[in-house]
């Protein structure tokens, strides 16, 4: 929030967009962080300035800095997949690159991040594209491209269920 306020980011209705869905995305069923974040993204959509975001969050972020950190292998993992899911990767990909079997990597990654690692690369995703859609001109097939999703008719399907919007609807909020 503070960089963004040195940004001189004024459009309150923009950031408050990103944050909620930003919570959203990082604590879907999140076993590791006891938080309700519907709660959390009311709270922030109802803010109406930088201040109140920042008093709403200020828990949020108390509870995250107190929450166990993930496996070095896991936080690797974690990095592999946000430098490569551009691509078409599998957890047989990630799994080998952490040096793991895959099934024994899928139990962990589970275990330690709350949700599968399909699920994951998905919410990633599509966590770019919004973001893509919210700051860029490019056309709805180029950022499916972008985000690893070859075929932009699925990406619109997935980008739906995944905001309850389409992508052009997000794009004509921006």
């Amino acid at each position: 929030l503070e960089q963004l306020e040195q940004l001189l980011i004024q459009d309150v209705e923009y950031i408050k967009d990103m944050l909620a869905l930003t919570i959203h995305r990082l604590f879907i069923g999140s076993k590791t962080l006891d938080i309700d974040s519907k709660s959390y993204e009311n709270h922030i959509r109802s803010a109406r300035s930088l201040d109140e975001l920042k008093q709403t969050l200020q828990p949020l972020f108390e509870k995250m800095a107190a929450c166990e950190t993930f496996s070095k292998t896991v936080s690797e993992a974690i990095t592999y997949i946000s430098q490569h899911y551009m691509n078409p990767i599998s957890l047989v990909d990630v799994a080998e690159s952490v040096h793991l079997n895959e099934e024994y990597f899928s139990r962990l990654f589970k275990k330690e991040v709350g949700i599968n690692f399909t699920d994951y690369l998905l919410n990633l995703r599509m966590e770019k594209a919004h973001s893509l859609l919210m700051t860029t001109d490019l056309k709805i097939a180029s950022v499916a491209e972008k985000v690893g999703i070859s075929d932009s008719k699925y990406f619109s399907l997935l980008f739906k269920k995944t905001f309850d919007q389409t992508p052009s609807q997000v794009r004509d909020r921006q």
